[in-house]
């Protein structure tokens, strides 16, 4: 369900985020997750370009979401790998919505995205 203002898209509720735990999320059939750390919510590709692995599944650790398969992590801020060149997680705009709770985040910058990016993974598959 698109929000009021067709150019947001609600992911989640504010009531399910959890400081520095990762929640999976899906919009407009591309996988997200969804960080809350310190007080800021942060939205970026919910895979990671290593194996695939879901980075809900990862951790929070400082100022980055590390994936808990092999390691890599990303900015939180910029979605730019530290460890691994020239690797990183798309990075959406998000904001929440103060009368509903919900966490939306930009279906035009969503589709841009998708457009620069075809899906690499299956949501089924583990790879």
């Amino acid at each position: 369900m698109i929000n009021n203002n067709s150019e947001w898209i609600p992911i989640a509720h504010s009531s399910d985020l959890r400081e520095d735990e990762p929640l999976a999320a899906t919009a407009d059939g591309i996988e997200l997750v969804v960080v809350q750390s310190a007080g800021a919510v942060h939205v970026m590709y919910g895979r990671c370009p290593h194996r695939g692995a879901l980075m809900a599944h990862g951790c929070v650790c400082g100022a980055s979401l590390e994936c808990k398969a092999h390691g890599w992590d990303f900015s939180l801020e910029t979605g730019v790998s530290r460890r691994v060149p020239g690797e990183s997680l798309g990075r959406f705009t998000a904001r929440t919505d103060t009368a509903t709770g919900e966490v939306l985040v930009s279906l035009v910058e969503l589709r841009s995205w998708r457009d620069d990016n075809p899906q690499a993974f299956s949501p089924d598959e583990f790879l």
